[in-house]
Order: C-alpha cells, then sequence, then structure tokens
C-alpha cells in the first residue's frame, strides 16, 4: 500500500486566490487557495524547497502553458503579492490577470508539490469562459504527454459541455439507479443529452 500513498492527488475547486497578509516564518503552511501566495514565499525562501518553486514558475513560463514570468514580493509591510510578467512586458498582480491564468497556477503548485502521477481536479471549468477551459484541458493533456512530467493521467469532474463534449478523454458517467452509485462509458447519446448548449 506504501507505494500509492502518494500516487493520486486531489485539487479542490476552491481556487480562488485572495489578498494574503504574510504569517510568520515559524508558522508551517500548506497549500491552499487561500495560502498560495504564503506557501509559493515561504517555500522560495526555503533551501529544501526552493527548486520546487523554480520547478513551478519554469512550466508556468513554458509550454504548454506560457504565461509569463512569476515573482514573489513582499508589498507594502505585510503583504505578499505574485506578480506575472506578460510577453507584452506588463507586469502585474495575478489577480488583475485572468481567472485561468490564476487556476493554472494553482493546479501546477498542487502537481509539483504532490510530485503524483495521477490528479484529480474538481470542477475544471469553475470561473472560466468556454475559450479558456478549452485552452486550460489542451493544456493539461499536452502535460500528460509531456516526457519531462511525472503525470500521467488527470482526472477531472465537470458539468462543461465545452469539456465534456471532448473527444481526446475517456469519459465515465456517475449515476445514482435504485440507490447505488453506477459508474460507466457514456453512450454519444446520453453525452449529448446531458452535455446540452
Amino acid at each position: 500500500m506504501n507505494r500509492l500513498d502518494n500516487a493520486f492527488v486531489r485539487i479542490p475547486p476552491d481556487r480562488f486566490l485572495s489578498q494574503e497578509q504574510e504569517l510568520p516564518r515559524e508558522t508551517k503552511v500548506e497549500l491552499t487557495a487561500k495560502t498560495l501566495k504564503n506557501w509559493l514565499f515561504q517555500s522560495l525562501h526555503d533551501q529544501n524547497t526552493e527548486m520546487m518553486i523554480r520547478e513551478i514558475t519554469q512550466q508556468f513560463n513554458s509550454k504548454p502553458f506560457g504565461h509569463g514570468n512569476l515573482s514573489l514580493v513582499r508589498t507594502g509591510k505585510t503583504e505578499i503579492e505574485a506578480f506575472v510578467e506578460g510577453k507584452d512586458g506588463l507586469k502585474l498582480p495575478i489577480g488583475r490577470r485572468s481567472s485561468g491564468i490564476q487556476q493554472i497556477l494553482m493546479i501546477l503548485s498542487y502537481i509539483v508539490q504532490a510530485n503524483s502521477p495521477i490528479i484529480g481536479i474538481e470542477e475544471l471549468e469553475i470561473n472560466l469562459s468556454p475559450q479558456m477551459q478549452k485552452v486550460l484541458v489542451t493544456s493539461l493533456l499536452e502535460l500528460i504527454n509531456s516526457k519531462s512530467s511525472i503525470v500521467r493521467q488527470i482526472i477531472f469532474t465537470t458539468h462543461s459541455p465545452h469539456i465534456g463534449k471532448r473527444n481526446e478523454a475517456e469519459r465515465r458517467g456517475v449515476w445514482m439507479e435504485k440507490g447505488a452509485t453506477i459508474v460507466k462509458k457514456p453512450t454519444e447519446a446520453v453525452t449529448k443529452d446531458f452535455f446540452k448548449n
């Protein structure tokens, strides 16, 4: 069983970043949406985890993502901020970038921290435009196919027709029938019916 302990990481649907005040360094920060900036900042300044943050920032700025240079700084006396410098040279707080870019940073942070071959992402489409949903799914599929990535399988739950109707991935439907949970491959008719536009 020990070989399976770190095989799967669940990425929760709460991926909305907020303003963060710097937490004391002696406080061990766990990775969540509410503490992402503190987690990144503390990990960057710890010699045991600093390489992990370099990997996150490198992936964030490289294909298949390519969203720009990420930097972490103190602003004011106690606030921590993540800045993204885009290809246009404009450097903005991550909160001023799209929610899709924020989610990608959150998802990459979970993936790199967990170092797991199987990732589960709940409600991937939350707060994303249809176009950004397509871009994010395509990027995640490219991540699976990347030779340098440990990720071999991504499982996501969705109600989005822009994700659910894609054919590059295996689909499974989950239904309740007579008090039992049924998991099976849906027919094309069931898929079209469920993911009506």
